[in-house]
């Protein structure tokens, strides 16, 4: 390349380098400008030897300047990660009540001594029941309670379940009926077999089934601490979500009315419902129970007793308050099979569905 072609480059307008604090002093897009430059100064001297060639005059009045460099974007930039998700935040008496589950589902066996106090209304109606139970659980899937105790007219309220993982049996003492059905294969099972009224209800052997108390609840409020039996205790306040007693109550008849068989249980279900725990502030253990529900009445009554006529003159709802204290609580003892084996009182009849419309007539004082 001759000088004045040096020189005619030199000269060109080359941009400047920019200053530091751009991606331009990192050299990156400085080699690409230089060859623009060199190929403008070659096609100059193209033109002068071609205009010399054939006599004609090019004026070349300025050399042709050259393009702006133009900024280029730098590379695009990885999306920074997601920020962690705050962590969720319990409440106390969320934290509380989860310990309670986790003591329980870690435990092997469970048995309790208690008293039921039970209130349940109609209008002006009401009918006040006191029973003394005892309870026992054992995996993967025993379960007993025996409980004793005097309704309206004198009516026995004694009865038990009993589960020997082969079968349940529901015993009922003033029919002198039982009922036998094949065994939940589980605890979970089981606690839906247990409470079928109300089967969100927080309890023993749903929490040792592991089963979170929070998934089925609106809301849970801590309301100071109690004594209950000498015990310092949490009263925690629940709350179901009306949608999932709802849901729960609706598979319930679902299953019933797709079943070829009359109903294995009593058809009392709750319609919405509230429960207060007093759960023990050293061990965590349960201590009192209390159960707020409203019942559907009517088609209770029409199945139990068997006719629509006595239930059309009943309310459709009925308020029901059970209150249980316990007086002892026990965790992972060894329990002998023999507690949970029914054994068949003498005159009582093994039955695929409990009748109670004897009762009525006995409660009525009929013959």
């Amino acid at each position: 390349m001759s000088e004045e072609n040096k020189k005619e480059t030199e000269g060109g307008q080359i941009p400047a380098p920019k200053p530091k604090g751009t991606f331009w002093n990192t050299g990156k897009y400085f080699v690409p400008i230089v060859v623009v430059a060199v190929a403008l100064a070659a096609w100059q001297v193209w033109v002068h030897q071609s205009a010399a060639a054939t006599g004609q005059r090019t004026l070349l009045t300025s050399p042709r300047p050259q393009p702006e460099a133009q900024p280029v974007p730098p590379p695009p930039q990885e999306a920074p990660p997601p920020a962690p998700e705050a962590p969720v935040t319990l409440s106390d008496a969320e934290q509380i009540l989860l310990k309670c589950a986790s003591t329980y589902a870690e435990a092997q066996s469970w048995r309790a001594s208690y008293s039921v106090d039970s209130v349940a209304g109609a209008g002006l109606s009401k009918i006040v029941q006191s029973a003394s139970d005892q309870a026992g659980v054992k995996r993967p899937n025993k379960y007993y309670e025996v409980s004793q105790g005097e309704g309206p007219g004198g009516i026995s309220l004694g009865s038990a379940t009993v589960c020997d993982g082969a079968n349940v049996f529901t015993y009922v003492e003033a029919l002198k009926q039982a009922l036998r059905g094949p065994a939940p294969t589980d605890l979970a099972e089981l606690s839906k077999a247990l409470s079928p009224e109300i089967p969100l209800e927080v309890n023993e052997v749903s929490l040792m089934a592991g089963i979170n108390p929070l998934e089925n609840l609106g809301s849970v409020s801590l309301n100071g601490t109690e004594d209950v039996n000498g015990r310092s205790c949490y009263v925690l306040d629940l709350d179901f979500q009306p949608q999932k007693a709802q849901e729960s109550v609706k598979g319930l008849l679902q299953k019933e009315e797709q079943s070829k068989e009359p109903p294995k249980e009593m058809p009392f279900r709750a319609t919405g419902g509230k429960e207060r725990l007093w759960v023990d502030t050293q061990d965590y253990l349960i201590r009192k129970l209390r159960l707020d529900m409203q019942m559907d009445l009517r088609n209770a009554a029409a199945s139990l007793f068997g006719g629509q006529a006595l239930s059309y003159a009943m309310p459709e709802a009925m308020d029901k308050t059970v209150i249980q204290t316990y007086s002892d609580v026990r965790l992972n003892e060894n329990l002998p099979d023999d507690w949970f084996a029914f054994h068949i009182p003498e005159g009582v009849k093994i039955v695929d569905h409990l009748d109670f419309s004897s009762l009525l007539y006995d409660i009525m004082g009929g013959e």
